[in-house]
């Protein structure tokens, strides 16, 4: 079977995320391939009148919650960067609370969006031990999964056990997260708490 430009250059990114375990490496290889094959990079696709959405996710990065406000007149809250980043997502990255309160009481928020890479706000949270943030996500009215898989298909569960967030390990068990679901290398939530060493996430994940 002959493969493409475009599917070759997908293929070697995915696996250059794969082994380096960088996003950000794999992302800038393809973008890199694709100006060599003459093809323009999806951010330079964009139009100028991102600019705005570029602001919504500085300001929300940055916790600056009266800007974040005066852009949501006009900017669609779940708007996007070029890596598929929401505003909510870089709150959640940065831990700003009083950003992350405001956008999940907007009516329109979708707290459910992947980025490029798959990844989802509550996997992020889960990453961080940001229980609080993890429990707010998971008691939205539009939260729909506690098992959303990324690109190396990892719930936030297995990113939680791995790092011995308890309390984060508490809520996503409550929330339905699955404690036996393998990511690309087999290993699940249960296997990364026994091998990080965190013996009261192990019982924890054992008695669900």
């Amino acid at each position: 079977m002959t493969l493409n430009k475009e599917t070759t250059m997908k293929r070697l990114a995915f696996f250059l995320m794969l082994i380096f375990g960088n996003q950000l490496v794999a992302l800038q290889a393809q973008r890199a391939m694709e100006k060599r094959a003459g093809k323009k990079p999806q951010a330079e696709v964009k139009s100028c009148n991102n600019l705005q959405s570029e602001a919504l996710l500085n300001a929300a990065s940055l916790g600056d919650l009266n800007e974040l406000k005066r852009l949501l007149n006009t900017v669609d809250v779940n708007t996007t960067d070029q890596n598929g980043n929401t505003a909510l997502y870089e709150a959640v990255m940065a831990g700003r609370e009083n950003i992350i309160d405001e956008l999940l009481n907007r009516y329109d928020i979708n707290i459910n969006l992947a980025n490029n890479w798959g990844r989802t706000c509550l996997h992020e949270a889960a990453t961080m031990g940001l229980h609080e943030i993890v429990r707010k996500l998971c008691d939205h009215s539009t939260f729909e999964n506690a098992n959303p898989l990324d690109g190396q298909e990892r719930a936030p569960l297995h990113e939680a056990s791995l790092r011995g967030h308890i309390q984060s390990v508490e809520i996503l068990l409550k929330a339905g997260a699955k404690s036996d679901i393998e990511d690309a290398i087999g290993s699940t939530a249960l296997n990364n708490a026994r091998i990080a060493g965190h013996q009261k996430i192990v019982r924890l994940l054992q008695g669900y």
